[in-house]
């Protein structure tokens, strides 16, 4: 055999196994980023389940809360305050000194400027009117009991949207079934927006401004919905 057939065949096997060990090389490479991007993806998918979870608990009990709060306030079975009659030095079955003497007295209880102060007797019960809101009073039991739109303590849930940042920083939302991604992100709307309402309702308890109840209707619609989407997440994720 000629020489150079032989450093032909020589140099055709050398290339062969350059080309070999490359090719192994990148197997080995993709299949180790293979691994490393499911162990990552199976890491945000737990992150995923416990955020949920904690998410729904959080909420579940909120709603509850403000569920019975906002029926409370629709009877009129809100209690503000209850005070014994003995307190009070003048008789509070007669309308006419118990009303004079919360003229007197209530302006300076008050954090805003008193326009309108009027008690009406409504049946056993008597209507207080407090600028633009009505209050019920009832006297049971020797106790003077005030209901209505006020004093009022909100239960806000602490949801998290942890999960969905972590899974956007990590690369791993590619890596997940669209309907997974889409829901994942109409959890993290309606986190924000369910924030966002809960500020409002604090805000507008603090300024004391009205239509209190109508915002937390609101807070109890993303509470509704914040569960239903955690629950639908928690079904795609398994």
């Amino acid at each position: 055999m000629a020489k150079s057939t032989i450093n032909k065949q020589q140099l055709f096997l050398e290339f062969l196994s350059v080309v070999t060990g490359v090719l192994i090389a990148l197997m080995l490479n993709s299949w180790r980023e293979n691994v490393a991007t499911s162990r990552t993806l199976d890491r945000v998918k737990q992150t995923i389940r416990t955020e949920m979870n904690s998410n729904t608990k959080e909420v579940s009990d909120a709603l509850a809360y403000h569920k019975a709060l906002i029926k409370e306030l629709y009877e009129g079975r809100h209690l503000i305050m209850a005070i014994p009659a003995s307190e009070f030095p003048v008789d509070v079955n007669d309308d006419t000194a118990f009303e004079q003497f919360l003229k007197e007295t209530v302006p300076f209880m008050q954090s805003t400027a008193v326009t309108r102060l009027e008690l009406l007797r409504n049946g056993n019960e008597r209507i207080l009117t407090l600028n633009d809101q009505n209050l019920r009073l009832l006297v049971e039991n020797d106790t003077i009991k005030l209901f209505g739109v006020s004093n009022l303590q909100l239960r806000t849930a602490d949801v998290s949207n942890r999960s969905w940042e972590i899974a956007q920083a990590t690369g791993m939302l590619v890596e997940m079934d669209l309907e997974l991604v889409d829901v994942l992100n109409k959890c993290y709307n309606l986190n924000n927006q369910y924030l966002e309402t809960s500020n409002k309702a604090i805000e507008m308890i603090y300024k004391g401004e009205s239509g209190i109840i109508s915002v937390m209707e609101d807070m109890a619609y993303y509470e509704q919905e914040i569960i239903k989407a955690d629950s639908l997440v928690l079904n795609l994720i398994e």
